[in-house]
């Protein structure tokens, strides 16, 4: 379900995430997290009692707004990249034809800022190119084109145990053809609280805004659950995957994606018109590790729910369903 909220609200509520971070240095929550950390210090020279919580770090990646890294397997930098090929296809209810080529890239790095809180910084592009015959009756840009901007920090809960939240701000350019102007600008911000319930459960719920857009404001909610060394369920946006390993080096997974975006483009001679692009799909694949710093993915599904559209009633072109391939690598230093 989404929301909408005026360019005021929006406003608003970017502030009063911001004084929650601003509050996030109060020597107050500070002493907590210096209290949780020296006691994370000293199990480490006891042992662990059974069903205790191991150390945790969460960070988002390409595509996920949290996943999980225990303390032995956590990085700082990493890059993930993919490519996502959706080939021609007829229109619904329009003549044409359309081929959609997407491809996106990020680069992160998290730290501990004062030695305690978790803060993670980010740089990422997107392109979607699009190929259409004459018969197209909707003139589309051929590239549709982002870049953003990221900074996040995971707080404690104000007291609250196993509860975190975790703040973020996303200021990015949505335009086509790398032609990034000032109307294509967009500070986007998302808000979500963290609950560890188990060492093998953890559940999600949050709010991403995004001034400007159509649906400005989007609720979200998910979790994690891995109830042995084998089988995850990873089931936060936007990408929703189950995995089961087969090996050190293979799993196997099926997974979902539902993405939207709004880009400032060129239309008829009008600069400035909001075009949206929506995509949804379904699918599964294999992932193979090259070694314990690079992860490689490959796999294929359906697309369903796929669509160009212009707000203020300038045109839509929905492509029938067909299917997908995608590749992608992550690299962890």
């Amino acid at each position: 379900m989404l929301l909408k909220i005026n360019e005021r609200g929006g406003m608003m509520i970017r502030l009063i995430l911001a004084i929650i971070f601003l509050l996030s240095f109060h020597p107050a929550l500070r002493a907590e997290t210096t209290v949780a950390a020296e006691a994370a210090s000293v199990a480490e020279t006891q042992p662990v009692s059974e069903g205790a919580e191991e150390g945790i770090e969460y960070r988002q990646k390409l595509g996920k707004v949290i996943t999980m890294e225990d303390e032995e397997n956590k990085v700082g930098f990493e890059a993930d990249s993919y490519a996502r090929y959706m080939p021609t296809r007829s229109l619904v209810s329009q003549p044409g034809k359309i081929s959609v080529t997407k491809a996106a890239s990020e680069f992160s790095y998290a730290f501990k800022a004062f030695g305690e809180l978790p803060v993670e910084f980010a740089i990422g592009g997107e392109n979607v190119d699009i190929n259409t015959n004459d018969a197209v009756p909707v003139s589309l840009p051929s590239h549709l084109t982002e870049l953003t901007f990221g900074a996040e920090a995971t707080l404690p809960a104000f007291g609250l145990e196993k509860t975190y939240i975790r703040l973020g701000i996303t200021p990015a350019f949505y335009s086509s053809n790398w032609n990034f102007k000032a109307n294509s600008f967009n500070f986007g911000s998302h808000a979500l609280v963290i609950y560890q319930a188990t060492d093998k459960l953890t559940l999600v719920a949050g709010v991403s805004v995004s001034p400007g857009f159509e649906d400005p404001i989007t609720p979200f909610g998910g979790l994690i659950y891995k109830p042995n060394d084998k089988l995850t369920f990873d089931l936060v946006p936007t990408r929703p995957a189950i995995t089961y390993q087969i090996n050190d080096r293979i799993a196997v997974f099926g997974e979902a994606g539902f993405e939207g975006s709004e880009f400032k483009v060129s239309k008829d001679g009008y600069t400035g018109a909001a075009l949206s692009y929506n995509e949804v799909h379904f699918g599964g694949g294999i992932k193979f590790s090259v070694n314990k710093y690079i992860d490689t993915y490959l796999s294929c599904g359906r697309m369903i729910n796929h669509y160009f559209k212009y707000r203020d009633s300038l045109g839509k072109v929905d492509m029938k369903d067909n299917t997908y391939s995608e590749f992608r690598v992550e690299v962890k230093i």
